[in-house]
């Protein structure tokens, strides 16, 4: 037979969401006792039967025994101080917490969720637990709180669900991206504090702005390409982040403003299939326009977005600090040039299934996908000349209900131990500047951070100003494209 850990057991079934009780019963005097228990389940309707689930070896258990009744209270999310109270060993409970007698003279919390009286109907041996089931005679309800307290891998809530909606047409951008900040935020964030967060997509920017415009809300926290946080904000749409609870002591000053804050930065870079294009080696963006030196298909970004007029116009010659305002006539026309062999992705798994089959030789790729690649495919490379550097955003809408925990959880995402784990996973740059000395060795040659000298950083404050007339102009323009 296998021997299973002990702390690993325990983990698993803390990640098993509860309520939280507290059993209490009497001695033989009529003193209070009492423990806190998540182990709690009703069984049966005709007749009322609970069981709780109870240390072998404890007081409560043995004058529950004697006394043949009990108690079970239904914690409401402002009793953490009774759950701490009652798992305390060796402590007189009738002194911590307020209590009475009640009517079948069984000692009661006062101010609960809800309250059954039980006798006991049933005992059943489960190793160093006993399973005790009772048949309930009282009944009461609150009807001042319908608001429960919950257990969740050894933390106490109330109950807070905060719902991440992430960019534009994913879920969360999907695949490596999702999991890693699945992975280095809201995991250890629910650990830590007991809020649970719900990963949700995609995200309909119109739907947003008609929901938060008109009070509704169908998430809490949105991460953001940073033109849509900057427009978001323009409109009205955003609530005012709290850097009372948001450390912004260590963050990049790049990426934040007073309704978003970066959630990570990333570069578009230039990558491709060694294995399609053959002998050459690209060493720029305007070898992304060289068809007869690098055959083969172009993969580009399908999003009216910064990016793909910018590596155009630095392919035709125009130099990084003359990009703006964005010359759309050339960029067009440099487009133009090799209209007949453009594949689009519109997100991050499709763009490394473009790339790694060799549908395309080479494009314009989120460089944290590039890596994810290349730890398995040494034809996969990348080039960082001219990487163009822009930060995903995390803003709030206007309204928002759960906004104290949302803040929380911000400051959670964006600390140093946490923008180190999402580089460390995701080779995307942590946007806490402190976070880079954490990051490991062998990730370190992979991030935008160890590529600054070349580096390009979109301007998402112009896009904001001029998306309207880029999109238009760009949705203009695709339609005559082929992806195959």
């Amino acid at each position: 037979m296998s021997v299973i850990d002990e702390r690993l057991f325990r983990d698993v079934v803390s990640r098993f969401a509860t309520g939280v009780t507290v059993v209490t019963t009497r001695d033989d005097r009529g003193n209070l006792f009492g423990l806190t228990a998540n182990a709690f389940a009703s069984v049966s309707l005709q007749p009322p039967l609970i069981l709780v689930c109870l240390n072998n070896s404890s007081g409560t258990y043995k004058f529950l025994k004697q006394a043949g009744s009990f108690a079970v209270h239904i914690l409401a999310e402002d009793q953490q101080y009774l759950a701490r109270a009652f798992a305390q060993r060796g402590r007189d409970k009738g002194l911590l917490v307020d209590w009475q007698v009640g009517e079948g003279g069984i000692p009661g919390l006062r101010h609960c969720l809800a309250s059954m009286d039980c006798k006991v109907a049933h005992e059943y041996a489960g190793g160093d637990h006993v399973i005790v089931v009772g048949r309930v005679e009282r009944v009461r309800a609150s009807p001042e709180t319908d608001k429960p307290l919950l257990y969740y891998r050894g933390a106490l809530s109330g109950l807070q669900l905060i719902k991440l909606r992430a960019g534009a047409r994913e879920i969360s951008w999907g695949g490596a991206t999702q999991d890693a900040q699945r992975a280095a935020w809201t995991e250890s964030f629910t650990h830590k504090t007991g809020v649970t967060v719900v990963q949700e997509g995609p995200t309909d920017y119109a739907r947003f702005k008609s929901l938060t415009a008109n009070g509704g809300f169908s998430w809490d926290l949105l991460d953001v390409e940073g033109d849509f946080a900057y427009r978001a904000a323009s409109d009205d749409l955003l609530e005012p982040l709290d850097f009372s609870v948001i450390d912004k002591q260590d963050i990049d000053p790049r990426f934040v403003f007073e309704y978003g804050i970066g959630s990570f930065y990333f570069s578009f870079v230039l990558a491709y299939n060694q294995t399609v294009i053959g002998e050459h080696v690209p060493t720029g963006w305007n070898d992304l326009f060289d068809i007869e030196r690098f055959p083969g298909k172009r993969a580009l970004y399908k999003v009216s977005s910064p990016g793909v007029l910018e590596l155009a116009l630095l392919a035709d010659g125009v130099p990084p600090e003359n990009l703006y305002p964005l010359d759309l006539d050339s960029a067009f026309k440099k487009l133009d040039s090799i209209r007949d062999k453009i594949v689009f992705w519109s997100y991050g798994a499709e763009s490394q299934q473009l790339l790694v089959s060799g549908t395309a030789s080479l494009g314009m790729f989120w460089n944290g996908r590039v890596y994810d690649l290349a730890k398995s495919d040494t034809a996969i490379r990348s080039v960082w000349n001219q990487n163009l550097a822009i930060a995903d955003y995390l803003i709030i809408p206007k309204g928002c209900p759960n906004k104290h925990a949302v803040m929380q959880f911000i400051a959670h995402a964006v600390s140093r131990q946490s923008q180190a784990e999402l580089a460390n996973v995701a080779a995307y740059a942590p946007i806490n500047m402190a976070a880079i000395n954490d990051v490991r060795p062998e990730v370190v040659p992979y991030l935008p951070t160890t590529h600054q000298e070349t580096q390009v950083i979109l301007d998402v404050s112009y896009w904001a100003q001029h998306a309207a007339e880029i999109t238009e102009r760009w949705n203009a323009w695709l339609p005559v494209q082929k992806t195959d």
